[in-house]
C-alpha cells in the first residue's frame, strides 16, 4: 500500500474512532472517507479488526523501541528506575506526534486492550529491571509484589492517561518530569 494511502486510512479510521466508535464504525465508513474502493481495503485487511491491529502494532512496536532501547544507565539501577525519565520523554514526544490516534485507541470507543499492551511493555521493564537487583523487594512497605507493581505501573499509566485525555498539549518534558518524580513520591505528600 502506497504510504499516503495509508495515511489517510489512519487518518479516516482515528476520526471515525473518535465519532462513531470501534464497533460502529464499517469498512464502507473507512473506504468512503479514504476514497478508496472497498476491494482495495480489503487487499490490504481482513476486516477493520484487522486494520485496528495493524496501525495498533507498529505504535505498540514503536513504544516498545523507545521504552527498550539502550539508554546507557547504571546495571545496578534500582528497579524503581525501569525506565529513565529521557526514555519516558521520547516516548511522550513520540506519542504527542500520533496524539490523535493514541487518543482514539485510549478513549472510551477504542480499544481497551491498547492499554492493557502498553501497561504490559512497562511491567516487563520493571520485571527485568528487578531481575537485575536480587536485593530489591517490593514488599519492603508490607505490599505484595504483584500489588506494589500495579500502583507504580498504574500510576506512570495513569499520568499519560490524563495527560492524553487533556489533549496533550502540555510539554512532554513536564509530563515526564512529573512520572519521574511520581516513581519515589508518596500519595500523601502530595497534599502537604
Amino acid at each position: 500500500m502506497r504510504p499516503q494511502t495509508e495515511r489517510k486510512i489512519k487518518q479516516v479510521f482515528t476520526h471515525l474512532m473518535q465519532t462513531k466508535g470501534l464497533n460502529d464504525l464499517t469498512v464502507s465508513d473507512i473506504a468512503r472517507g479514504a476514497n478508496i474502493n472497498r476491494g482495495t481495503f480489503y487487499l490490504h485487511f481482513v476486516d477493520k479488526f484487522a486494520l485496528l491491529a495493524y496501525f495498533e502494532d507498529q505504535t505498540i512496536d514503536r513504544l516498545t523501541a523507545i521504552l527498550t532501547a539502550p539508554c546507557g544507565e547504571a546495571e545496578n539501577a534500582s528497579p524503581i528506575d525501569f525506565i529513565s525519565r529521557d526514555t519516558v520523554y521520547q516516548a511522550l514526544v513520540y506519542v504527542q506526534g500520533d496524539r490523535e490516534f493514541v487518543q482514539a485507541l485510549t478513549s472510551d470507543t477504542g480499544d481497551p486492550k491498547f492499554v492493557a499492551r502498553f501497561k504490559g511493555i512497562l511491567a516487563g521493564l520493571l520485571d527485568a529491571q528487578a531481575a537485575k537487583s536480587p536485593e530489591f523487594t517490593f514488599n519492603k512497605v508490607g505490599f505484595p509484589a504483584d500489588y506494589a507493581s500495579e500502583i507504580l505501573l498504574s500510576t506512570v499509566v495513569s499520568i499519560i492517561l490524563l495527560w492524553l485525555h487533556k489533549g496533550a498539549t502540555e510539554d512532554p518534558a513536564m509530563i515526564a518530569d512529573m512520572i519521574d518524580r511520581c516513581k519515589t513520591l508518596a500519595p500523601v505528600e502530595l497534599f502537604r
